[in-house]
């Protein structure tokens, strides 16, 4: 009964968070299939169009972030697109349930859009 208890309290705080609405599909209000950086379990990182359907982030025309390749972490490329130094490996359709995603950041969609593409 407590583990329930402490389930549906973490993923309420969660929901909060990341401004889930709570009906069936369980959108990220006003962001949906945004560009996102994702930051999962066990060290991967990944960037693509990210939606949110019931537990899983579904992440397409992801790239998984090999190198950074920056001076400022991940901010800074999530801001600024990727520099010379980055290295993307192109993944395709990415679903990872939510319980396993550390970290989101919100990526500037112009700097992006086209290395999504594969342009």
């Amino acid at each position: 009964m407590f583990k329930n208890l402490l389930k549906e309290m973490l993923r309420e705080e969660f929901n909060k968070e990341f401004n889930i609405t709570n009906n069936n599909n369980q959108e990220i209000a006003n962001k949906e299939n945004s560009i996102k950086i994702l930051i999962l379990q066990r060290g991967w990182v990944i960037v693509g169009n990210v939606r949110k359907e019931n537990d899983y982030f579904i992440s397409e025309n992801s790239s998984v972030i090999r190198t950074w390749g920056t001076s400022k972490g991940l901010g800074e490329i999530a801001l600024n697109g990727p520099t010379e130094k980055t290295k993307l490996d192109r993944c395709g359709t990415v679903r990872v349930h939510e319980l396993t995603t550390v970290a989101m950041i919100d990526c500037d969609q112009n700097k992006w859009i086209d290395v999504l593409k594969g342009e």
